[in-house]
């Protein structure tokens, strides 16, 4: 299986992964994925397929504790994918963790059967709407 997307990560047991994807049953499809406290779940509500996107725009919002994906074929008309989810999640005190990594944004590629694809990322930027940041 090969992913790719944006991810809001503190660690590998903790994250949110809005990736394209694709398989026999869904063909090419766009999916948040979350893991919190080392348990990994598909976020079902919002699976949509973009067997015919040319490209794809991503995006998260952070508006306080809540995280909002977002997608788009053109970057012009974007698709809520989720519900807010808890950026709580992502922070150094959710599980009873000792731990002070903070949370990040980034691109992630993965090719679970080291196929050797690739994927190709034309922008990654971060921006405040407020003008705090």
């Amino acid at each position: 299986m090969q992913m790719a997307g944006l991810v809001l990560n503190y660690d590998d047991s903790d994250y949110y992964f809005l990736r394209v994807t694709a398989d026999e049953i869904r063909g090419v499809a766009l999916v948040v994925v979350m893991c919190g406290a080392g348990k990994y779940a598909e976020i079902s509500l919002m699976q949509i397929s973009v067997k015919d996107w040319e490209r794809y725009y991503l995006k998260a919002e952070l508006n306080n504790r809540d995280i909002m994906f977002y997608a788009s074929p053109n970057g012009e008309v974007w698709i809520a994918m989720c519900t807010p989810l808890d950026l709580g999640t992502l922070s150094d005190e959710y599980g009873g963790k000792l731990g002070f990594t903070g949370s990040y944004a980034a691109l992630c590629a993965r090719d679970l059967d080291q196929t050797i694809e690739r994927s190709i990322f034309r922008l990654f930027q971060i921006q405040s709407v407020d003008g705090i940041g």
